[in-house]
């Protein structure tokens, strides 16, 4: 009974251990992905349709810098469904008018989400673990 119990026990542990190593590794690309996403916004290429590159406002008059196409994007959705028009999704509006920059940081963002719903999940199950130890 003896030899279970340290088995179990030393099982647990070493599970906690891989799970703390997933939980860096989870933070690691969670933080690469952030950087990258900031660096794709901030290289925003402008919508090669004009209509919708029209509706860009501009942020910085000083060195004529626009709004980001992922910024636009969600803005434009927005303005449609006030005036009750549901036509188009964001995820929809961002992939057809978006740069590729802005849909890099689109995507980057979704990736973000997964990770750190894996990693909520890790710690529930560090959690269960340890008031099992």
């Amino acid at each position: 009974q003896l030899i279970t119990n340290q088995t179990t026990r030393r099982d647990r542990v070493m599970k906690l251990e891989k799970l703390a190593i997933r939980i860096g590794q989870i933070s690691d690309k969670i933080k690469e992905l952030k950087s990258q996403r900031e660096i794709n916004l901030d290289k925003c290429a402008g919508s090669e349709d004009e209509d919708f590159e029209s509706g860009r406002k501009l942020i910085d008059h000083s060195n004529g810098q626009k709004e980001s196409c992922l910024y636009a994007a969600y803005e434009m959705v927005k303005e449609d469904r006030d005036h009750g028009d549901y036509n188009a999704s964001f995820d929809e509006a961002i992939m057809n008018y978006g740069c590729l920059n802005c849909v890099g940081a689109y995507k980057a963002k979704g990736k973000i989400g997964l990770l750190k719903q894996e990693r909520g999940r890790i710690v529930g199950n560090i959690s269960k673990i340890g008031k099992s130890l």
